[in-house]
């Protein structure tokens, strides 16, 4: 179930819910009140340059060529 973002104008409280896309929620689970708001969400995506893609692209160019080197080992223990 996805995670929705509330706020709540009553107490002046924000909190998460887990619930069902099509769950209408109409009241804050902190003091009832039935002035809440659902907050939109944030992007997924980031702009930082600790990014990891690069770390997994290396990974797997590594481990290709690992298994080309082991495929030429294996050749050539086969044909001696």
């Amino acid at each position: 179930m996805p995670k929705y973002n509330y706020s709540c104008s009553g107490c002046g409280k924000e909190f998460e819910l887990y619930h069902s896309m099509f769950e209408i929620i109409d009241k804050c689970i902190i003091c009832e009140s039935l002035d809440i708001e659902r907050k939109p969400w944030l992007s997924f995506t980031t702009t930082s340059k600790n990014n990891s893609g690069h770390l997994v692209k290396d990974f797997i160019e590594n481990t290709k060529r690992d298994i080309e080197i082991e495929k030429e080992k294996l050749k050539g223990d086969y044909n001696d």
